[in-house]
């Protein structure tokens, strides 16, 4: 299917809902249209601004906000002074998919997920933290030696994708980069993106 085609398709039902007072409805056409649009021109080693990962982030969070029904509170705190710097394309959806399916879906409370930056040692660390079930010992173990390739690729789709990610950044920015994973059982995880600011992976714009 041509993505145009698609894209104008969900262009017109928003539009015709928004004349019906759909709001709701509305907003998560458009976010969907706008996440089409976005993945549909990705490429391997494409750059982008944080500024505009984080905003094709916010249209995945409104549908899983709708979704969910109010059960997940997003807070972020992301200094406007990173906005600028060019990350991989994709590097923040796949870690906030993989904390909303384990770790945020299956709680009968109140989900948090907080997303936010801090600097330490010139590696800017984009955190993805949520307050969900959290893995045990064993099983994050797992994960962290599946990242470095020391065990089995994890079978699903989440694990491949933070997989990915971690190699991705690796082979872009060098060993010291990529994803460091903490997790507690029933208290939630914390992956934090490492990103160079100095230096050959420079990222500052």
């Amino acid at each position: 299917m041509n993505p145009h085609f698609l894209y104008n398709t969900l262009d017109m039902i928003y539009w015709m809902l928004d004349e019906e007072g759909n709001e709701q409805l509305g907003e998560l056409v458009l976010s969907l249209s706008s996440m089409f649009r976005y993945s549909s021109h990705w490429e391997d080693g494409a750059e982008v601004t944080l500024a505009e990962e984080l905003e094709q982030t916010g249209h995945y969070l409104a549908i899983i906000s709708i979704r969910l029904e109010g059960r997940l509170k997003i807070v972020t705190d992301v200094g406007e002074h990173w906005l600028g710097i060019k990350v991989p394309k994709m590097t923040v959806q796949p870690v906030i998919e993989n904390a909303v399916k384990h770790g945020l879906e299956p709680l009968d409370r109140q989900g948090i997920l907080k997303v936010y930056t801090c600097e330490e040692d010139n590696i800017l660390k984009l955190v993805i933290e949520d307050n969900g079930n959290g893995m045990t010992e064993t099983e994050l173990q797992h994960l962290l030696d599946s990242l470095d390739g020391r065990g089995p690729r994890e079978s699903g789709k989440s694990g491949i994708g933070l997989q990915n990610l971690h190699r991705r950044l690796q082979h872009m920015f060098g060993e010291s980069y990529g994803l460091q994973i903490q997790s507690y059982p029933g208290t939630g995880t914390r992956v934090s993106i490492l990103l160079p600011l100095t230096g050959e992976g420079d990222l500052i714009t």
